[in-house]
């Protein structure tokens, strides 16, 4: 690929810049701060700042697709590495938006297609960021993510789930990508697309094929929803049986709440999207009036209050692995792959394999990093040896 045009580099103070960066992503959605304080997502304002300046250190240079520019913080260049790594990722997803235009397909997009779309770019930038890395001192990268991170103190974030979204989305796709990096055919197949929702993400699922209604959340969302309060490896499990859910806002006499019905395949899906929610709800602070209740045998109903932006929990929010299992298990089928000389493997057959034996989504290292070097997931060495059960039976 090459570059059609220039792609203007601006750097800004990181107070500046952690605005922007949480603006590119969040900035069209902030009417929904009701909603993400009803569900345990938001605890109090909607701080754009703040939510920012938890993204950076994930991110400390990304690419903008309103402005078509690179953004930077200001003293990145003090870490030369770490420089190289969030520059060749930024300059990955400018160029794939040039040639996919895919800045303008996330516009308007429903939040679980954008993130979708968003994930797939990150993916590849963050591939190529970190090939790249491997020849250009992976052990000063390293040490300079940690004195940039201990330059950039920051305090709780007052949502987990937005900075993730805002800092790390391809982190779940990335695995995928690097294993199918040398075919140029397929990477673009992938990239040119548009998924109906974000259940893409789930590699163990064949997503629909229709589109995600307008007020639409997606797989993601109630993932972070659930994990904001349960076990994560619970809370993974249930939502991957998220089919399609319509969610809105409505205002009361004295606060907003929201009414979500939530839809799976089936009834055994229904049953343990159920039982996740209820566990959930019974966490539930009393100011939300939180109500979980099944409708029929694949739907689910939820209804929640907003506290209001002055309420503030008794706790810390639980903070949730980025993104659940998808990294993880893509991870799994990726590794699976690379063992057996690019062997096919059948990755839904793997992952629902690796799901039955249980275990999943118990050690934090677990968790797809930003920077891959050194990342070898428990997950992944615990489970790799279902893989010869799933590789199809050839002529």
């Amino acid at each position: 690929m090459q570059f059609t045009e220039a792609v203007d580099v601006q750097e800004l103070p990181v107070s500046e810049y952690a605005t922007r960066l949480a603006s590119s992503t969040i900035g069209s959605a902030t009417d929904s701060a009701p909603m993400w304080r009803a569900l345990g997502l938001l605890d109090g304002d909607l701080d754009l700042n703040a939510i920012g300046m938890q993204a950076v250190n994930d991110s400390p240079a990304f690419y903008d697709p309103t402005s078509k520019t690179i953004l930077v913080v200001d003293d990145l260049k003090s870490y030369p590495h770490l420089q190289h790594f969030a520059i060749h990722r930024a300059l990955t997803a400018a160029l794939l938006d040039q040639q996919f235009t895919w800045g303008s397909r996330v516009n308007g997009a429903a939040a679980p297609v954008a993130l979708a779309i968003r994930s797939t770019i990150d993916g590849d930038a963050l591939s190529i960021a970190n090939n790249l890395a491997t020849d250009d001192a992976p052990d000063l990268l390293a040490s300079e993510l940690t004195a940039f991170t201990a330059a950039h103190p920051v305090s709780a974030t007052p949502s987990p789930y937005l900075a993730a979204v805002a800092a790390r989305p391809g982190v779940a796709m990335r695995p995928t990508i690097t294993s199918i990096g040398n075919d140029a055919a397929a990477l673009a197949t992938l990239e040119q697309a548009t998924p109906s929702s974000d259940a893409v993400l789930d590699i163990a699922t064949t997503p629909s094929t229709t589109p995600a209604a307008a007020g639409s959340q997606g797989m993601m969302f109630w993932y972070y929803v659930l994990a904001g309060r349960i076990d994560d490896g619970q809370a993974w499990a249930a939502a991957t049986r998220w089919t399609a859910d319509s969610t809105a806002t409505s205002a009361g006499s004295t606060t907003q709440c929201v009414e979500s019905t939530i839809t799976t395949a089936d009834s055994e899906g229904a049953l343990i999207l159920l039982a996740a929610l209820q566990s959930w709800a019974s966490l539930a602070p009393p100011e939300t009036s939180t109500t979980v209740a099944p409708i029929d045998t694949n739907k689910i109903s939820v209804k929640a209050c907003d506290p209001g932006p002055a309420w503030a929990p008794p706790a810390a929010a639980k903070v949730p692995m980025a993104f659940g299992g998808a990294g993880v298990e893509r991870a799994l089928v990726a590794a699976a792959v690379e063992a057996g000389n690019g062997t096919a493997v059948d990755g839904a057959c793997l992952v629902k394999a690796a799901r039955a034996r249980g275990g999943a989504l118990i050690m934090p290292s677990d968790e797809s990093p930003v920077v891959t070097t050194g990342w070898q997931p428990p997950f992944v060495a615990a489970n790799l040896d279902l893989a010869p059960g799933c590789v199809p039976a050839t002529g």
